[in-house]
Parts: structure tokens; sequence; C-alpha cells
């Protein structure tokens, strides 16, 4: 999932280089930290929210297919 996160936020962003990826096991879930610049903030957020949305559902979708009952993703701005 790690990497298919950082696939789709890659081909979104102008600042390939700063993107970094946390993947944190908890006990029921995963937890994606995601570090991106602020110049890409807006664009990895999207209109509305829609584009980070569409990026959650896809990572949801992928999760449960591979077995994992939740993951998240959390954005941290550098």
């Amino acid at each position: 999932m790690k990497t298919l996160l950082e696939s789709i936020v890659k081909s979104l962003v102008d600042n390939k280089d700063d993107i970094k990826v946390v993947e944190i096991n908890l006990k029921d879930s995963i937890l994606y930290q995601l570090h991106v610049s602020d110049d890409d903030l807006g664009k990895l957020i999207g209109k509305k929210g829609k584009t980070i949305l569409a990026i959650r559902t896809i990572i949801s979708a992928a999760s449960l297919k591979a077995g994992i009952a939740r993951s998240v993703i959390e954005i941290i701005e550098d």
C-alpha cells in the first residue's frame, strides 16, 4: 500500500523529492503519515477535498482486498 500511495501522490505534485510516507502499524489498522511540501498541499487536497478523498478511497479499497481492516491517511505539512 505504501508504494501505491507514493506513486499516486508523485503523479500529482511538483516536488516529488519532498514526498515521504511513514507507515505505522496499529492494532487493527494502518496509519500512513504523508509528508509533502507546503507548495503541493493544495494540489494534494484538491477543490473541496475531492482529490484526497479519492486517494483515501483507493487506498481503503486496496487495503480491504489485502485483508487490512482499516487504513488512515494523515497529511503532514513540511
